[in-house]
């Protein structure tokens, strides 16, 4: 293998390795350094050992960069609001997070990955990670009673009010969203495999997953699930798929569902949770949040803008909680100008969305799959605070590049 393919290899590589520690934020090296940023950071220094590749990655990085302008808004944003933390330190990290994904991972991913084959690789991979972290919270919540429980492996836990499931600290509504975006990915492998033992796999990880999502209390992760599987028909549809597969799915997520309300006392405890969905003054939880949203609207009235500082909102709201909106806490933290620049983040998305829906995905399962990924994180980021998680951005990351190679095939 030629010197400079084997650097370049090298560097997918750990890029491989990168996505399958994703799914567990645990693994970290300090703080906000994943185990995740200082493989990308290796694989890229790796790259940088020839000077041709060197070149080749500053022109990705400005001619064919999506999120350059949105990136330029916010950044406007975060400087003129900057000055006015508590802390800028946090700040600064925070900024930190949002460049290295959309000016750092996103042009490594266009570089490394500039064919199908190579981001199917790193859909597998990501499946591979998240399916771990499956089939061990569904065992977790299998051997374990309704009340408090702690496991040492993986720091698991039960508890949170309820028997709710959780892992390495994280809070349950974190943990569904991360099991959550395996299902379109299980779902890919699934339809795409004549292979009935992989079929089984993957059709028992969904069952798993969806387990594991109503274990977790998550009224966000419950939305984004149904959402998922009442989309699915329709995108099915779009791709022509036999409507038999369809109908199992659906077949068997209702037993699984009927099992859990007839033989799990812990369901039924979940259910209640889910009952506030429809009843929110019925939640101590959700008034909470709508306290703090009206909060957040409030400040953003009073100075729209020019924000409190990045990191920093908590200081300013009476109970010490970020508003649970990534676009309200955006414009309360960075000004008018983080709002603008989340709001074309977010845009892009959808269009990408829609084109590939319009587009009939092109007759592709995989970016059939990435879109439903990419729903699911654009419903999930509604109802939560930190917007710049690496394991929720880096599949829409794949998805804008995959859809790119896609569409550039079929323009040719």
């Amino acid at each position: 293998m030629h010197k400079k393919d084997s650097l370049i290899w090298s560097a997918r590589l750990l890029f491989y390795i990168g996505i399958i520690t994703l799914p567990f934020p645990i693994l970290k090296i300090y703080k906000n350094l994943l185990v995740f940023d200082v493989l990308v950071l290796l694989g890229f220094i790796l790259i940088l050992f020839d000077i041709s590749y060197n070149r080749a990655i500053v022109r990705e990085i400005f001619s064919n960069h999506v999120f350059l302008i949105p990136v330029l808004v916010l950044s406007i944003g975060f400087f003129i609001s900057v000055i006015n933390s508590h802390f800028i330190i946090e700040s600064i990290t925070g900024y930190l997070q949002i460049i290295f994904i959309f000016c750092f991972i996103f042009p490594i991913i266009q570089f490394l990955f500039d064919n199908r084959n190579k981001v199917k690789k790193g859909v597998l991979f990501l499946g591979i990670g998240t399916a771990l972290l499956t089939v061990t919270l569904f065992i977790f919540t299998l051997i374990t009673g309704p009340e408090y429980a702690k496991a040492t492996f993986m720091v698991l836990q039960k508890g949170w009010g309820g028997g709710r499931v959780s892992f390495g600290g994280l809070v349950p509504n974190f943990t569904a969203r991360i099991i959550i975006q395996g299902v379109p990915i299980y779902i890919i492998f699934f339809l795409k495999n004549n292979n009935k033992f992989i079929k089984l796999i993957n059709f028992l990880l969904i069952i798993f997953a969806i387990y594991v999502v109503v274990q977790t209390g998550s009224r966000s992760g419950l939305i984004v699930i149904c959402s998922i599987l009442v989309l699915l028909p329709l995108f099915l549809y779009r791709l022509n798929f036999n409507v038999k597969i369809l109908i199992s799915l659906v077949f068997l997520t209702i037993i699984i569902l009927l099992y859990n309300l007839a033989f799990n006392n812990e369901f039924l405890n979940h259910l209640g949770r889910f009952k506030s969905i429809f009843e929110i003054y019925s939640s101590r939880s959700s008034i909470q949040r709508l306290s703090l949203l009206k909060q957040g609207i409030n400040d953003i009235f009073q100075n729209p803008i020019f924000g409190v500082g990045l990191e920093n909102s908590i200081y300013y709201l009476k109970e010490n909680v970020p508003v649970h909106n990534p676009l309200i806490l955006t414009w309360m933290e960075n000004g008018i100008f983080g709002f603008l620049g989340y709001i074309l983040i977010y845009s892009l998305l959808i269009y990408y969305v829609m084109k590939s829906y319009f587009n009939k995905f092109f007759k592709d399962t995989y970016l059939m799959g990435f879109t439903l990924i990419v729903i699911s994180m654009i419903i999930g980021d509604m109802f939560m605070a930190n917007s710049y998680r690496r394991i929720f951005w880096v599949p829409c990351l794949f998805y804008i590049n995959y859809f790119q190679i896609v569409f550039k095939e079929y323009k040719e």
